[in-house]
């Protein structure tokens, strides 16, 4: 018997998963999709903001950032205090059996101590800030996270800090890595060590897992293709996929339709502690900002029909 393969009968172009948003959320999406399509907003956005809390004053300001977007980003004990309450809500709202939660290390360590770590013993200003008990006590959200049950990925950050990241990553992957994978890095991943890293999760799924982080949609139908082809379940046990909140919502959503286990990164925290991560954001994904175009008009489809269904009077149905 025949059977067809996912990745070809799947489609990403209608639109349709959008019908699961409620209208006030495909409106502030468009709008925030307006906006970052501009350059110019984009580079001066920090500036832009604080012009605007000092025009709206600091409560209209908040209630501003609350109906577009806001994330987190604190200092270091703050963090590793905001870290734990992110395990116990990936823990308490978590709809699958492998909760997760991402950590930037730099959150928890400094990026200046991050750049400068491997000449670190000729430099003892920086010594007392980097010690084993510095360390050791980033690890204490990790030993939580595991005894949660939650799954910790290393985010990627700046490229001249990723070996001071790796040394640390590995560090904290010999720690609580002995059973099960409780602690994952973040790899530049292209198709063929995508397809190696499936080849061994089809041989060993305990040993080996992957989340396939990627806004790209060619790499996700290969993603599933592979899956197919080398009978690797969807499920989410050992391999999912994930993408930020608010972005590609489209393929989110329509893989999760399909059975397919989707993380979507969501920052937390206050919006004073978390705009400087969003314009950082921002300004690094300049050419995703710029790639949107389809987002948007999927968008706005979805927008218009609901006002056509709307405007021809009851007999249209729930919008």
């Amino acid at each position: 018997m025949l059977c067809a393969d996912p990745a070809s009968t799947l489609s990403f172009d209608d639109g349709r998963a959008f019908r699961l948003k409620r209208t006030s959320e495909i409106v502030r999406a468009l709008t925030v999709f307006r906006l970052c399509s501009v350059p110019v907003l984009v580079t001066h956005c920090d500036k832009l903001l604080s012009f605007s809390r000092s025009l709206l004053g600091p409560r209209l300001f908040s209630l501003l950032m609350r109906a577009t977007a806001y994330g987190q980003e604190q200092q270091y004990d703050e963090n590793l205090a905001a870290m734990l309450d992110c395990v116990r809500i990936s823990k308490s709202g978590a709809k699958t059996t492998s909760p997760m939660m991402q950590l930037k290390v730099t959150a928890l360590l400094s990026a200046e101590l991050c750049k400068r770590i491997a000449v670190l013993l000729s430099h003892p200003g920086l010594s007392e800030q980097f010690s084993l008990t510095r360390l050791l006590h980033a690890m204490e959200g990790q030993e939580y996270a595991k005894c949660q049950e939650v799954r910790v990925l290393v985010d990627a950050e700046y490229t001249y800090i990723n070996p001071a990241l790796t040394l640390v990553t590995m560090a904290m992957m010999k720690k609580f890595n002995q059973s099960e994978p409780w602690i994952w890095n973040t790899y530049q991943c292209y198709l063929k060590s995508l397809d190696m890293m499936l080849d061994l999760i089809a041989k060993d799924s305990k040993q080996y897992s992957i989340i396939i982080a990627s806004h790209n949609e060619d790499s996700v139908k290969h993603a599933m293709k592979r899956m197919q082809e080398l009978g690797i379940p969807k499920d989410g046990a050992c391999v999912c996929f994930g993408q930020l909140l608010g972005m590609c919502d489209h393929v989110s959503l329509t893989l999760g339709q399909e059975g397919y286990a989707i993380y979507k990164s969501i920052p937390y925290g206050s919006i004073d502690s978390v705009l400087p991560y969003l314009v950082r954001r921002a300004q690094e994904n300049r050419t995703v900002l710029l790639g949107i175009r389809k987002e948007r008009e999927l968008l706005r489809r979805e927008l218009w029909r609901r006002v056509l269904r709307r405007s021809s009077g009851p007999a249209g149905g729930t919008l």
